[in-house]
């Protein structure tokens, strides 16, 4: 007897689960509906889409001919990137931008 209320229990668990499941694509499919019918009701009326441009400005920027000098000495960007308190990748990307040797 204990097994078969063992397996109705997890019967019961797994039906829970699948309807928690089944809620949670519901939401998804409705939120992408909604984002959709949003972008496209901007696109219609000649709106911009997406992310709007900041400033284009860093915080490396101050520091622009201090790394140049760290640059030419031959400093690897791992050393430049903790020296400014930011990530390898953001240095990189900011070199990239301002046209510096990489």
């Amino acid at each position: 007897m204990s097994g078969d209320v063992q397996r109705i229990l997890i019967t019961s668990d797994q039906i829970r689960q699948r309807i928690r499941e089944m809620a949670a694509e519901i939401e998804r499919e409705l939120i992408s509906q909604r984002t959709t019918e949003a972008l496209r009701f901007r696109k219609a009326q000649g709106l911009p889409l997406g992310r709007p441009r900041g400033p284009g400005k860093s915080k490396l920027d101050p520091y622009r001919p201090e790394i140049e000098g760290l640059l030419a000495n031959g400093s690897t960007q791992r050393f430049i990137a903790r020296r400014y308190n930011t990530t390898e990748a953001n240095l990189h990307n900011w070199l990239k931008k301002q046209r510096l040797k990489t």
